[in-house]
C-alpha cells in the first residue's frame, strides 16, 4: 500500500473474518489508515465484503497488490 499512498485518496470497506461475526470497518484517506471498527450484526448481511478505492491516476495493479498482501496475512 506504500507505493500507492499518493494516488490512493480514499479507502474504504466493509470485510468479515473466521474470528468474528460482526462485519468490520475499514477506512483510510490520503495515506493513513483508520483503526477499524465493528458493525453489530444484522440477519439482512450476505458476509461478502466489499472495498472501495478512490485514487487519483493510474493504480491498475493497486488490486492486485492489495489481494497478494491479504493472501500473505492469511
Amino acid at each position: 500500500m506504500t507505493l500507492y499512498h499518493e494516488k490512493l485518496v480514499r479507502l474504504k470497506g466493509i470485510i468479515y473474518t473466521l474470528e468474528n461475526t460482526k462485519p468490520l470497518i475499514i477506512q483510510g484517506a490520503n495515506g493513513v489508515l483508520y483503526p477499524t471498527s465493528f458493525l453489530p450484526a444484522r440477519e439482512s448481511d450476505d458476509e461478502i465484503g466489499r472495498l472501495v478505492f478512490i485514487t487519483d491516476g493510474d493504480v491498475s495493479d493497486l488490486a492486485e497488490a492489495f489481494m497478494q498482501k491479504l493472501r500473505l496475512s492469511a
